[in-house]
């Protein structure tokens, strides 16, 4: 039986199309393979820009405001992306590729600056695929990526202490230790970037020494020295010139924020939800009293009534154990200071105030977050914030000498870093080591800008 001549032809028309359509689904199929191969190396190229944009941003960090800032600046840029591979080749970024921009957080803008203005870096990475399969119907084109790294400042925190430390000794201390130019005008002028970067690359380094960011401050009292706390001879009259810290009169767990000591006492043993901001006009604080020094130590040392005289359980204290006839507060973060038993060395009591993170710890030391700020005498008594910081509270003196009612035999002692040893300090004086840049979790609350802060995130805005 003969086959109907309609189904040769039809198979010959499929072997026809087979035939014509095997060449581009090849081609097609190459070129895929080459479109993966140029999307791995574009994203290599972005990681490669966000890498250079990072380091560019951190010269900037360093070194803006001195003439060799935009060279380093694309050193650091270069040298980072060259230590990445896109397309099989080292990733080259050239001078012209670094650019100071500023970047508006709120605008969500970038604009071109110059390296004395700029708040980031933006850089570009650029590479040629090579096309295996692709090019043999098209040229490669060159692919470009770029990233901005921005310099933002953390210009709030939480769970800060209720300690208004003076702006002035912050300015200075970091002045006096990156070598800069000291500077007398009052209030001091705001700390460039580069200068809290510089302070905080040497505290990584070990280039300074504990030592020479040292501060000794006494609590809110008047010492019947001209009336000012912060007067020159009410200074000398102490012994010591670091200046006097103020006590903020943060909102009470219950939301009262009047309740004066008690609210203070809590405020340094606990947290509150309370943000403090960089540059808040007027944040209240308690008036000098001589409550304050004897709040101080009770905070310190997780009491909650004022019972500053020395007492059986300060002959041994341990995290345990409080004050006789004082509970141990109600609060969820415990920040009080651990005291090393007192010893008795023929008829001396030497007592230590060293204040301790732990019942175990060899070395005092506990690092605190803490407010640095311009003190108004006005009557209100209020400070003016400028900085959140990081402060280690090395020592804190309970006053436990003869004029404060202890035996005549009564030495209090801080070993303070750099080897020295303090005696005898009045009651409340807390003794301290300024602290570099601080990486505190950043949470919803957290508000980043461009005001300097001691504390800052290089962070990749686009």
């Amino acid at each position: 039986m003969r086959r109907p001549r309609r189904s040769s032809e039809r198979r010959g028309v499929t072997l026809v199309l087979v035939a014509l359509l095997t060449v581009p689904l090849i081609l097609l199929a190459a070129f895929s393979l080459d479109v993966g191969w140029w999307q791995v190396g574009a994203n290599q190229l972005q990681t490669s820009a966000d890498a250079a944009a990072l380091a560019g941003a951190r010269a900037l960090q360093l070194y803006k405001g001195t003439g060799g800032v935009q060279g380093t600046a694309e050193t650091y840029a270069a040298q980072t992306a060259a230590s990445n591979k896109a397309f099989s080749a080292t990733v080259t970024v050239a001078p012209s590729d670094v650019e100071p921009v500023i970047w508006d957080k709120d605008a969500k803008t970038i604009t071109a600056a110059s390296w004395t203005t700029a708040n980031a870096v933006r850089v570009r990475t650029r590479g040629t695929p090579g096309l295996t399969f692709a090019g043999v119907a098209m040229t490669a084109p060159t692919v470009g990526r770029v990233a901005t790294a921005w310099i933002a400042n953390i210009n709030n925190g939480t769970c800060v202490k209720p300690w208004a430390l003076p702006y002035t000794i912050l300015h200075d201390r970091v002045r006096q230790v990156i070598g800069a130019t000291a500077v007398t005008t009052s209030p001091r002028p705001d700390l460039t970037q580069a200068q809290m970067a510089a302070l905080t690359t040497g505290i990584e380094n070990g280039t300074y020494t504990e030592s020479m960011r040292l501060v000794i401050l006494r609590p809110p009292t008047y010492d019947g020295a001209g009336g000012n706390p912060d007067s020159t001879a009410a200074l000398g009259n102490l012994g010591y010139n670091h200046g006097m810290f103020s006590a903020y009169n943060f909102l009470s767990p219950s939301g009262n924020n009047n309740a004066g000591s008690p609210t203070y006492r809590q405020n340094v043993f606990g947290c509150t939800a309370q943000t403090v901001s960089v540059n808040t006009v007027n944040g209240a604080t308690l008036p000098g009293s001589n409550d304050i020094p004897c709040s101080t130590v009770n905070a310190l040392m997780g009491a909650n009534e004022q019972q500053c005289q020395p007492n059986n359980n300060w002959n041994n204290p341990q995290s345990s154990d409080w004050p006789s006839g004082n509970n141990k507060p109600n609060v969820t973060q415990s920040v009080t200071c651990h005291y090393k038993a007192s010893q008795l060395v023929s008829t001396t009591r030497f007592w230590d105030a060293g204040c301790y993170a732990s019942a175990t710890a060899l070395t005092p030391g506990r690092l605190e977050t803490v407010a640095w700020g311009d003190n108004i005498y006005n009557g209100s008594n209020a400070t003016d914030f400028r900085e959140i910081g990081k402060f280690k509270v090395v020592c804190a003196f309970r006053g436990i000498f003869t004029a404060n009612g202890a035996p005549a035999n009564n030495i209090e002692r801080c070993n303070v870093p750099g080897g020295t040893v303090l005696e005898n300090y009045p009651q409340g004086t807390i003794v301290g080591v300024i602290q570099g840049i601080s990486m505190p979790v950043l949470g919803p609350n957290t508000e980043l800008g461009d005001v300097v802060s001691d504390q800052q995130r290089l962070i990749l805005v686009r």
